[in-house]
């Protein structure tokens, strides 16, 4: 590629660059707090219903149990086939721990 090509080009993406900050950054400021309402509009969810009125949609009352917070986890764990839970290096220890 010629020096003159790799010039064009250079400019080229400094003023798309330029041109960007130029452009978004007054648009961010605009419309940032238009975006938070929209998303804090958003329905409230009850979590701590969510589970047990899953469970209960799908007949599985006598198979699931779905736990809060509770201080009886290696016990729990232990006598689990299966524990759901959100991603983490520590739950994933405790369960293979018990």
């Amino acid at each position: 590629m010629n020096k003159k090509k790799m010039l064009h080009q250079a400019v080229g993406f400094v003023v798309a660059a330029v041109i960007g900050f130029l452009v978004i950054f007054p648009l961010m400021k605009k419309y940032s707090n238009w975006i938070y309402k929209s998303f804090a509009k958003r329905e409230k969810i009850d979590f701590e219903n969510m589970g047990p009125e899953i469970v209960k949609n799908n007949n599985a009352e006598n198979r699931v149990r779905v736990l809060s917070f509770t201080n009886q986890v290696p016990e729990l764990m232990s006598i689990s086939d299966v524990v759901v839970t959100k991603p983490g290096g520590m739950t994933t220890t405790e369960s293979l721990a018990s």
